[in-house]
C-alpha cells in the first residue's frame, strides 16, 4: 500500500515539473540545397525559396538531400541519404532547448559540422534557432573544381 502511494507521489511530482525540466526531444530537419543555374522550381524547398533569393543571387536552387534527426539534450552524428557520388554527414557536439516552458523556445546547436566525402569538413558553426522556424545556416563549396555551392538549412520542431 505504501509503495503504491510512493509511486503515485513520485508520478505527481514529475507531472508537476515545468515542461522545460522534462526530457523533450527535438526533431531537426536539415536540408542541403544546391545553388546553380537551375531553372525548374523545386517544390521541396518552397518554404525557403524566397529567403534564398534575398540572401544569394543564383538563378535557381534545388534540394540535394535532406535528413531528419531526433535528439534529446546531447550530441548527434548522421549521414544524409544520397544517390550521388558525394556522401554528406552532419554532426553536433551539443543540442539543448533554451527558453520558457510555455511560449517561444530556442534550440541551441553547438559545434555543428557539415562534412562531404568522409572527413572533409566544409562548414562549421554554432547557432540558436527558434523552434518552428526555418533558418539558412550558411553556404559553402566543396574543395574540388566545379563543385556547386551548397546551402545548409535547418528547422527544429518539438516532438
Amino acid at each position: 500500500m505504501y509503495r503504491g502511494l510512493a509511486l503515485l507521489a513520485a508520478f505527481c511530482a514529475i507531472a508537476a515539473l515545468p515542461m522545460q525540466a522534462r526530457a523533450q526531444s527535438v526533431t531537426l530537419r536539415f536540408q542541403i540545397i544546391e545553388a546553380d543555374g537551375f531553372t525548374e522550381t523545386d517544390p521541396a524547398i518552397a518554404d525557403v525559396r524566397e529567403a534564398l533569393r534575398e540572401l544569394f543571387r543564383f538563378r535557381g536552387y534545388r534540394l540535394a538531400t535532406e535528413t531528419m534527426i531526433r535528439v534529446h539534450d546531447g550530441r548527434f552524428s548522421q549521414h544524409f541519404p544520397t544517390a550521388g557520388e558525394v556522401q554528406y554527414s552532419i554532426a553536433a557536439q551539443h543540442v539543448a532547448l533554451a527558453g520558457e516552458a510555455v511560449g517561444a523556445q530556442n534550440v541551441q546547436i553547438r559545434e555543428l559540422s557539415l562534412y562531404a566525402g568522409g572527413d572533409d569538413q566544409i562548414l562549421a558553426t554554432s547557432l540558436t534557432v527558434p523552434v518552428g522556424q526555418t533558418v539558412v545556416v550558411g553556404a559553402t563549396r566543396m574543395r574540388k573544381a566545379n563543385a556547386p555551392v551548397l546551402i545548409l538549412v535547418v528547422r527544429p520542431d518539438l516532438r
